[in-house]
């Protein structure tokens, strides 16, 4: 497994494989455990409701709340909590990515939130890949040309906002 940066996916071609998506709801104190054993895929997760808090080795290293974008990636160990009063919703798209030579990617080893609140025009992207996966075998390109998009998006926003601190 190939380990990288997630502004570094603009310089790569990538494949995105085994696509799924979902629209979870959590009720408050339910967990997720990743603490064992680690993701097998990479998540990426548009907050739409609620708040939940992610734990790294006992501690608290990135809470997500409404508008947040946040990426869980391959091989990352956590344990995440819902603390919303009464749930939290999401929609979660799970995929492997891989390079062009078929190894798989890895960006980073720990939950990270991409983009804080007000990341309201990216939730329109990841309902049309959610409402592509729910159509079947007929919506799987369709779906994987959104998450591209998505990707391309978020590494561009995440590379302005590290110029602008530097």
């Amino acid at each position: 497994m190939r380990s990288i940066s997630f502004p570094m996916l603009d310089g790569l071609d990538v494949s995105v494989m085994r696509l799924s998506a979902c629209a979870p709801t959590w009720h408050n104190g339910a967990v997720t455990r990743h603490d064992v054993l680690p993701r097998d895929t990479s998540l990426l997760m548009y907050i739409r409701s609620g708040r939940w808090d992610y734990e790294v080795n006992g501690r608290v290293v990135q809470t997500v709340t409404p508008g947040d974008v946040l990426f869980l990636p391959v091989g990352c160990r956590y344990i995440s909590r819902c603390t919303a009063d009464p749930v939290s919703t999401a929609i979660g798209l799970d995929f492997h990515l891989m390079d062009e030579s078929g190894e798989e990617l890895s960006l980073g080893h720990a939950p990270q939130v991409l983009l804080h609140g007000g990341s309201d025009r990216y939730e329109p992207l990841f309902a049309q890949a959610l409402r592509a996966y729910l159509r079947g075998s007929g919506g799987k390109l369709a779906g994987k040309s959104v998450v591209y998009r998505l990707l391309d998006a978020l590494a561009a926003q995440l590379r302005h906002e590290a110029r602008a601190v530097g």
